[in-house]
């Protein structure tokens, strides 16, 4: 008798260990997204149909060192134009994030993290942008998207397939 009930506590109190590890505390985990990210470093690259613009420019009779220095010049100017010093993104745990330029809010509103933490979908009243996440760590965020438009680039006549890429490099 004593031996049965010896066992029936000892599977008991298994059972009940068992039941409350450390990772079961009821509380749902928190996406490493969750936080405030500070702007850190970026990166821009810009094609025209499928070439760099020095490329593409020297295909099109440009000078090498012309064509060079206009490549320098549009990644300076879109660099320029992005002027992401200062700025900072809050996610929160319940699905909304705000655009910060030097603590001031520029833009609001939900976000979505899906296909296992590689596609972020931010919805503003702008609409929706998708972008890729590169990396996500719990101090480290880096998001990649791209752009297409459709212009005479070099004013010869011909329409200019140009796509502009975006690595953007985030930390907490």
């Amino acid at each position: 008798m004593f031996r049965s009930l010896f066992i029936l506590g000892i599977a008991s109190s298994m059972a009940f260990f068992s039941s409350c590890s450390k990772d079961d505390d009821g509380a749902p985990a928190v996406s490493p997204i969750v936080g405030t990210w500070n702007y850190s470093d970026s990166e821009v690259t810009i094609l025209v149909d499928n070439q760099s613009i020095s490329q593409f420019l020297i295909a099109n009779g440009e000078d090498p060192v012309d064509a060079a220095l206009q490549e320098s010049f549009y990644k300076v100017f879109i660099e320029n134009a992005l002027d992401l010093q200062g700025s900072s993104f809050v996610f929160n745990a319940d699905g909304t994030y705000s655009a910060r330029e030097n603590g001031a809010v520029q833009e609001s509103g939900t976000y979505q993290l899906t296909n296992n933490n590689t596609k972020l979908t931010i919805s503003s009243s702008e609409g929706p942008q998708e972008m890729d996440v590169l990396e996500l760590t719990n101090n480290k965020l880096k998001l990649s998207f791209s752009e297409e438009e459709i212009e005479d680039f070099n004013d010869d006549g011909t329409d200019n397939t140009v796509s502009f890429s975006f690595v953007i490099d985030l930390i907490k």
